[in-house]
């Protein structure tokens, strides 16, 4: 094992003082919320967020997080600031659906769940790592863009899954390309949008990135009508979703598969590379760390190619995934809204109410986590304690939770381990990189990073 290294904090903004948070809240205009948390924020367990014409109450007690996203599931929708942002891509998909609609979908989706198993999905995500590494190894230490450079990584493994094939081909690309316009575009949730915007009122959404929503589901419909209009059975997702049918017989309308596979690709890529950019990030700076990862990685992968078993073994990559996605949820806010009159502890919520639940302050609260701003990847270890229930939700929570969470922690296992065995990771000025909240959590300016390769892609090393 590598030398211990002493404790290491992350980039993260500053929590302001009570004051100063105020004040920067009313001339914020575009500031990105992380910066305008108050210190106080991780420290309360619930309470009441000053005025506004929804209501807003930020929870933070474990118990209380259950209730909402377990318990009382039904009483507490996906609140419209939140769905408001990806409506013009999902429509009204599972990722947003409430109540009778949701279940129904949800129902009929099931089957197509068994294709996100992290062992069925295995080959095509190896293959797509592969073929990542070896690009990789093309560009030969050449400084490229972390985060485009892993969401097409990420967004190939699950066209694979989808659609049986690579991410390749002008319709695949553009496919791609209109993601990542969208994902630039699509308005982020601001402070005044907060603090006067009226309960369930719609969110506006910029022209740019209702075209690249509308060019998205286009190219989708035509895939999906291409597929059905083949007669091919593939055995992939979309296929599970063209054979699904509710308790009455029904399929999936058109307009419903476009949805669904819209709700897959986009969350389906954009979490996994959140994840891995910060991960990457933090290695580049714990080069002792990075040094056993490897090791680890070459111990239980071997020289071949990577087996779904080895990552079962990779305990040490686990626990520093799971720590990086402590630090940094992909999903830092998920607020609910009360859906009618109710109490929340001792809080009496109003209809309409935000009920704001947020990964990102719940997971460096000074009252759930030691030394909560730590890198500190001993935490998840195989003979830590668990968290407290609720104190940890980096896929959210309950039956609304992310179904593909095993998922994105395999695939972003297999990627880790096999960029480690084959490069150095160098990010210049990477101590000055800031979060800021997208659709995912994301650095707030693009990161520069060059793949130094350590030995050849195994083809060379083999002779091929």
């Amino acid at each position: 094992m590598s030398a211990p290294e002493t404790a290491f904090r992350p980039p993260a903004p500053i929590p302001r003082s009570p004051i100063a948070a105020l004040l920067a809240s009313l001339f914020a205009r575009d500031r990105d919320l992380l910066t305008l948390l108050p210190e106080q924020a991780y420290r309360t367990r619930i309470e009441r967020l000053g005025r506004s014409r929804r209501g807003i109450v930020l929870v933070n007690d474990p118990a209380s997080v259950r209730e909402v996203m377990v318990d009382r599931v039904d009483a507490f929708a996906k609140n419209d600031l939140f769905t408001g942002a990806l409506a013009p891509l999902v429509g009204d998909g599972v990722f947003i659906a409430h109540g009778a609609d949701w279940q129904r979908q949800r129902a009929m989706i099931e089957p197509g769940f068994e294709h996100l198993r992290a062992g069925r999905s295995f080959a095509p995500m190896r293959a797509a790592t592969e073929a990542f590494v070896a690009r990789l190894h093309e560009k030969a230490g050449a400084p490229v863009r972390l985060d485009a450079e892993l969401s097409r990584l990420t967004a190939d493994i699950i066209h694979r899954v989808i659609f049986s094939g690579p991410l390749d081909g002008s319709d695949a690309e553009a496919l791609f390309a209109d993601f990542a316009r969208f994902q630039a575009e699509v308005a982020n949730v601001r402070v005044m949008q907060l603090l006067l915007g009226r309960p369930f009122a719609p969110v506006e959404q910029p022209e740019r990135a209702r075209a690249a929503a509308t060019a998205i589901r286009s190219r989708l419909s035509a895939m999906i009508e291409a597929r059905r209009a083949s007669g091919e059975e593939k055995g992939d997702l979309l296929g599970a979703a063209l054979a699904a049918r509710d308790d009455e017989g029904r399929q999936f309308s058109p307009r419903e598969l476009v949805d669904q596979m819209a709700v897959f690709l986009l969350a389906g890529h954009e979490t996994t590379a959140s994840t891995l950019t910060w991960l990457f990030l933090i290695l580049s700076q714990r080069p002792h760390l990075a040094a056993d990862l490897r090791a680890e990685a070459e111990r239980c992968m071997g020289e071949g190619a990577a087996e779904f078993g080895a990552l079962r073994q990779m305990t040490r990559m686990r626990a520093a995934l799971q720590e990086t996605l402590r630090l940094y949820p992909p999903g830092a806010f998920l607020p609910r809204v009360a859906l009618h009159d109710t109490r929340l502890g001792d809080i009496a919520l109003r209809r309409g109410t935000m009920v704001l639940i947020s990964p990102w302050i719940i997971h460096r609260h000074r009252e759930l986590w030691r030394a909560p701003d730590d890198f500190i990847p001993e935490r998840f270890g195989p003979d830590a304690p668990r968290p407290v229930a609720g104190s940890y939700l980096p896929f959210g929570l309950g039956p609304r939770g992310c179904i593909g969470g095993a998922f994105a922690m395999a695939e972003a296992q297999l990627v880790a381990a096999s960029v480690l065995r084959r490069f150095d990771i160098v990010i210049d000025r990477a101590a000055a990189v800031r979060p800021a909240v997208h659709l995912t959590l994301r650095p707030r300016d693009p990161v520069t990073v060059r793949f130094m390769p350590r030995r050849p892609p195994d083809s060379a090393r083999n002779g091929q």
